[in-house]
């Protein structure tokens, strides 16, 4: 995996919310502080919590080996790829790209999923009414 790579967990891809606002901040490059950003983005773009991103954090040791607890956004692919497109540089147009690949792949699954369920039901009901019993 690429040294500046969106790194997206397994088990968040079916999540509402699955992109990492600290890693984002990162991969686009931004100078500013990362709570600084994300809040100020909050703020100026009325991102709400619980229906575009999550505020979640971790516990992880710093340089000195104390240990320390990190605030994180979690983001929905929409706002990720928000605030992507305000980054007019190459990295911002490539994470872009990535977030409309993945929200394809999100709904082409979530479509897969109703038209497999949609089959089940059908052969389910046509053994319970079949016509030459």
């Amino acid at each position: 995996m690429a040294k500046n790579s969106i790194k997206i967990e397994s088990v968040l891809v079916a999540s509402k919310f699955p992109i990492s606002g600290r890693k984002l901040h990162r991969f686009l490059m931004y100078k500013s502080d990362f709570i600084t950003w994300i809040e100020g983005l909050v703020k100026k773009y009325s991102f709400v919590c619980d229906i575009d991103f999550k505020v979640t954090g971790y516990y992880c040791s710093d340089d000195n080996n104390k240990t320390i607890f990190v605030t994180d956004y979690l983001l929905s692919f929409e706002m990720a790829r928000f605030i992507s497109r305000l980054k007019s540089i190459w990295e911002g147009w490539v994470a872009r790209g990535f977030f409309i690949k993945k929200e394809v792949e999100q709904r082409e699954c979530i479509e897969n999923n109703k038209y497999q369920r949609l089959i089940s039901e059908l052969k389910n009901d046509e053994k319970e009414h079949s016509p030459w019993d």
